[in-house]
């Protein structure tokens, strides 16, 4: 520089020498050119390099508070927004070790509820990245704890499992604990499935939480976790809702059957769960566990009087599941549990007696065993009344 190199010419990839004494963490050179009143360093403190990221931005990626507030007392602007939309506290605020740069760029007008190109505000990062002591700064600061882009900044500190941050948003915050974010979860769901049970067990025991039917139908589906399941179901029987309706498995009951989820489905019979609700992808509870060939499950649920023949127009007969299924077993327990009237009236949801529809499935051990109870041919008649013979 003493012999005359001119410092503002930029390299290609849009680096100008601040930008490199930035990125090298340089205090000593960054404070000489800056103070060099012959240079007009002000030219530069604020050029963009091909990132869109100006020394600032470089400075806080570096973590280098002491660059940062060097910049920034020599006119750096810390709302510039770079290629991606963040700016620079969105580059200090993604971890604890960028508190004190945090707040400086508060202290010199950084704007805490800035959005990058995702929506994404500070908070929501520094919740994302466990920065604890960043949440607390820009919290103090007025940032928005339900500012969202598809998840709030309680669901990322649940997705991650930073219970710190979760209480510091909930508490200090007031963070929407039941706001619901990507496919519809709350921070609770999306705590449970990623097995965080220590943010989960927080957010369940607060008066305000709020759970719904799909919520554990959600958990029973996406996670392994049993206490969780048992917390919430014993929730929403306290609240009258354990067999409220939702979609795709109408009742939390058919998805934990659908699930082979043994111990979950006797939890909900204890509770009281009602196992002849009908609708739901499978029509029935006890049908989501004729398919899933879970003989256990489906001993399990006629011990708690599901019942054998349903009513209900369009929903199919449990022992055609079996039928269908091949699942001997399955199909005797069911068969015994018939009166030999039922036996003979069931039909399939095409008008089909049960021999008929073996033979027509072609279930050998399902024909010999409905012929060793005596449901011949010469028993049976379709819904036209015709009686069918073999092979048809």
């Amino acid at each position: 520089m003493d012999l005359g190199a001119d410092w503002l010419v930029a390299k290609p990839e849009g680096n100008n020498l601040l930008h490199r004494v930035a990125q090298n963490n340089n205090v000593t050179v960054c404070k000489v050119l800056l103070k060099d009143k012959s240079r007009p360093a002000a030219t530069m403190i604020n050029d963009k390099n091909q990132a869109g990221n100006t020394p600032l931005f470089e400075a806080c990626s570096k973590i280098s508070p002491k660059i940062v507030r060097m910049l920034l007392e020599s006119g750096a602007d810390c709302n510039i927004h770079c290629n991606d939309g963040r700016t620079a506290l969105h580059m200090a605020a993604s971890c604890d070790a960028g508190a004190d740069m945090v707040t400086l760029l508060l202290k010199h007008g950084a704007k805490h509820d800035a959005l990058n190109k995702n929506k994404s505000t500070p908070l929501i990062l520094a919740a994302s990245g466990g920065a604890e002591k960043v949440v607390q700064i820009l919290l103090d600061a007025g940032a928005d704890a339900n500012a969202a882009n598809h998840m709030t900044a309680l669901h990322r500190a649940a997705r991650w499992g930073h219970l710190s941050c979760v209480k510091l948003l909930v508490e200090k915050g007031r963070a929407d604990c039941n706001v619901r974010g990507e496919n519809g979860r709350p921070p609770l769901v999306v705590a449970i499935c990623y097995r965080h049970r220590e943010v989960f067990e927080y957010l369940v025991q607060l008066p305000s939480i709020e759970i719904a039917a799909i919520d554990l139908q959600y958990v029973i589906t996406s996670t392994s976790d049993q206490l969780g399941v048992d917390l919430l179901a014993e929730r929403l029987k306290s609240e009258g809702r354990l067999d409220d309706k939702c979609e795709p498995y109408c009742t939390a009951l058919q998805a934990a059957a659908w699930m082979g989820r043994t111990d979950t489905v006797r939890k909900l019979l204890e509770l009281g769960a009602n196992p002849n609700i009908m609708g739901g992808d499978h029509g029935c509870a006890l049908n989501a566990a004729v398919e899933n060939d879970n003989l256990e499950i489906v001993q399990l649920l006629l011990d708690h009087h599901a019942a054998v023949t349903v009513t209900e127009y369009g929903v199919e007969q449990p022992i055609f599941c079996a039928i269908r299924q091949a699942s001997l077993e399955i199909f005797q327990l069911l068969l015994v549990k018939m009166s030999h009237e039922e036996q003979l009236a069931v039909r399939s949801t095409g008008g089909q007696p049960m021999l008929q529809y073996a033979v027509c499935e072609e279930k050998n051990r399902i024909i010999d065993c409905l012929v060793s109870h005596e449901l011949g041919f010469s028993d049976i008649k379709d819904a036209s009344g015709h009686t069918p013979r073999p092979g048809e």
